[in-house]
């Protein structure tokens, strides 16, 4: 495996190619050998470099950075893999020349306007090894800058970069460069093929994918293209790119990679939110721990076990090798029944709040003033809010009137264990510690963190205490407390609770050690705005797009609402930026000022 980073004697936002090895694919280790570089020399002093940008010729296309697309092991043929073949890396690399984004593509990137910026006009380069430690840079046609496949001519639809290209050897003779540029007509980026006999020559044929409507409708980028063996059909995983840039896996059908595209309407794979793994794994936790099934209440919009790219259907998994977390899990409220109205009126035992129907069985809390009540929550999340699959956001305010509401009444000890972005936010100078309430967030995180389902699978239950399994899950969500990955839990509430077993909670029936695991989260980015320990926003009544009064949802002329009316619903992507609302309130803006300015700035042509 060759890798793009950082080198620690080149500026931020120069990259370098490093190699990796591992024996069964999953596991990787960056080599620590000392490599030797293009013409005999030293690669670098830093330990395993391989190719870094160009330093010798300040006309070069890569002379900002340089990371890797693809690497081919190609024989005399072309077209198969040979022992006594050559290695062909593939590489995309950026100029130190400044020049503003397209208009339409800062737009979707949120980049300012006219501002200039260095190394996105990318290119791609060919590097070759007989040994894959070795590389020596090919310059193979008529550009100066060395490139492979220069950008096309101004007013063509890849005149502004030349990114990810990926090879396919379809046969001999016949190599196929894939790759994407932005289309500023189209305002959209698009998939365009080149095609070549010897690898080092190459003809464009045009842009052959350009995506749909949906989750694909500002275009593919990132993109795999193979070929099934016993179809002969290509097959295109791509990175879909909605309107507001929010990223997903598509997939696009082609019975000869040429073209006759056909997409999936839906994407394979998107971030989080709708999927059922963790909440699946929460419900398997409860089982072993000898819950009942009719104690427990289950929401979630359990869309990925029948669905028909799942390729082992009715099961989930929530990591490789582990166990299907979806076998007899009794989904209470699917679809769009899983919104923030039903899950008040769940948590409030109010029974006539809640549409009976077939995605909906009415069952809701019956516990009493001496009962334990766990709840797990997994969704998106943002400053104050927290998302739903379906319907509007649930706000911290609203959650926390009905957890008070039923203190004393409806639970004697209430467990909250919350998995969102921003989670933090829902609790920190919210929740007092005179009611009975201690709940454990993935607070400050851009990523979620789970590893309470891991310790939970681990640790006896019975011994293990609340503190001592927050304790757990921070070492383990901080990478012993470096943060250099992961995310920072944090604990509110009635912190005296913490001394009592987990086992109270989840159960306590004997289990084993489970040998799965979670993926790691990402690096951790931002802080929650204003001083700690207080609430993200004063006047929970500006920020909020709907309030409850009476069992219903009336729409209030607020922040969110203003916005939302103005420059269309808040998305995934949108939720990040909830924090720029909450910020507005506590500056003492009304909804009004926000709308006016808000009707200036989102255009037909924006929202469109």
């Amino acid at each position: 495996m060759w890798h793009s980073g950082h080198s620690t004697e080149d500026d931020p936002g120069v990259d370098a190619l490093f190699p990796g090895s591992g024996s069964d694919g999953l596991r990787w280790q960056r080599s620590m050998e000392a490599v030797t570089g293009e013409r005999g020399a030293p690669a670098t002093s830093d330990v395993g470099r391989v190719l870094g940008p160009n330093a010798e010729a300040w006309w070069s296309f890569d002379t900002r950075h340089i990371s890797v697309s693809d690497v081919q092991i190609l024989g005399d043929s072309q077209g198969g893999r040979s022992d006594a073949g050559v290695y062909w890396m593939f590489t995309a690399g950026g100029s130190q020349e400044e020049a503003p984004l397209p208009p339409r593509l800062a737009r979707l990137l949120g980049a300012g306007a006219g501002e200039l910026t260095k190394g996105w006009r990318t290119q791609p380069g060919l590097a070759m090894s007989p040994n894959a430690r070795v590389w020596a840079r090919i310059e193979t046609s008529d550009e100066p800058s060395g490139t492979v496949l220069p950008v096309g001519q101004s007013g063509e639809w890849d005149a502004h970069f030349i990114a990810g290209p990926q090879v396919v050897a379809a046969g001999p003779n016949d190599l196929r460069m894939y790759y994407y540029s932005w289309d500023e007509g189209l305002g959209r980026f698009v998939i365009g093929l080149a095609r070549s006999e010897d690898g080092f020559r190459w003809k464009k044929t045009g842009p052959i994918f350009q995506g749909g409507e949906g989750h694909d409708a500002a275009g593919a980028t990132a993109h795999c293209v193979v070929q099934d063996l016993d179809s002969r059909a290509f097959f295109m995983f791509y990175e879909a790119v909605a309107a507001d840039n929010t990223r997903s896996i598509g997939l696009a059908v082609s019975p000869d990679g040429l073209g006759d595209w056909q997409r999936t309407p839906d994407p394979i794979l998107r971030a989080g939110g709708e999927g059922a793994w963790d909440e699946g794994s929460a419900y398997q936790v409860l089982l072993r721990g000898g819950i009942k099934e009719d104690r427990i209440i289950v929401m979630m919009f359990d869309d990925v076990a029948r669905h028909p790219m799942n390729p082992h259907p009715n099961k989930l998994f929530n990591a490789p090798g582990g166990p299907d977390v979806y076998q007899g899990l009794r989904v209470d409220y699917s679809g769009t029944a899983v919104n923030a109205l039903n899950f008040l009126a769940v948590l409030a035992g109010n029974r006539s709040g809640i549409e009976i129907s077939s995605i909906a069985n009415g069952r809701v809390l019956e516990s009493g003033p001496q009962d334990h009540v766990f709840v797990y929550y997994s969704d998106h999340g943002a400053p104050g809010i927290v998302g739903m699959p379906s319907g509007p956001f649930l706000f911290a305010d609203q959650w926390l009137s009905v957890i008070k509401s039923r203190s004393g009444v409806g639970y004697e000890h209430m467990v909250i264990y919350l998995e969102a972005c921003e989670s933090g936010s829902m609790f920190e100078g919210l929740l007092p510690e005179d009611i009975s309430v201690f709940a454990t967030t993935a607070a400050n995180a851009r990523e979620s963190s789970v590893a309470w389902l891991e310790d939970a699978d681990e640790a006896n239950l019975s011994v293990e205490t609340l503190k001592e399994q927050f304790q757990a899950v921070r070492l383990r969500t901080s990478q012993n407390f470096t943060y250099q990955q992961g995310s920072h839990a944090q604990r509110f509430g009635q912190l005296s609770m913490g001394t009592q077993s987990v086992a109270e909670y989840l159960g306590d029936a004997e289990q084993g050690p489970a040998a799965w695991g979670h993926a790691g989260a990402g690096a951790w980015v931002g802080e929650l705005p204003g001083r700690e320990g207080r609430p993200v926003v004063d006047d929970w009544d500006c920020l909020r797009t709907i309030v409850m009064s009476n069992d219903k949802m009336h729409p209030l002329q607020d922040m969110v609402g203003a916005w939302e009316g103005v420059c269309g619903a808040l998305d995934q992507y949108g939720m990040r930026h909830s924090r720029a609302f909450a910020n507005l309130c506590n500056a003492g803006v009304r909804p009004a000022e926000l709308g006016t300015a808000a009707a200036l700035a989102c255009t037909d042509a924006d929202v469109a």
